[in-house]
């Protein structure tokens, strides 16, 4: 299901141990991210702000990561909303309904991995 309501804060969620990436290192990718400081309507406000949003995510060096942790936390939480990697609530509903349960943490521990996080040194 997705929904429109518009949440007070990022979704934030963290791996269960030992199920993909460490805990410590999911939000490392956050430093880098170029809509670290920025106003969260871009994200989850109307369709004008978040054309802002989405030209954001456009020149960020972390959209792989962001995406990925935003499917982890959307199967955690139960829904999809905002942008998140540059993508809409509804096409990653669509991606997570293909790829299936834990996909998602397994493809960002990955990401994590293999040092892909845009400048995060690991």
């Amino acid at each position: 299901m997705v929904s429109a309501a518009v949440p007070s804060r990022s979704p934030v969620g963290v791996p269960a141990s030992g199920a993909g990436a460490a805990t410590s290192d999911v939000g490392s990718w956050r430093e880098a991210a170029a809509c670290r400081g920025t106003t969260l309507s871009w994200f989850y406000g109307g369709p004008a702000e978040r054309a802002n949003g989405r030209a954001r995510c456009q020149v960020c060096p972390v959209t792989e990561p962001c995406f990925w942790f935003a499917l982890m936390v959307e199967e955690e939480l139960g829904y999809h909303n905002g942008i998140w990697g540059g993508t809409a609530a509804l096409t990653r509903a669509r991606v997570a309904s293909v790829i299936g349960p834990g996909y998602a943490r397994r493809r960002l521990g990955a990401v994590l991995d293999a040092g892909r996080v845009g400048g995060v040194a690991r």
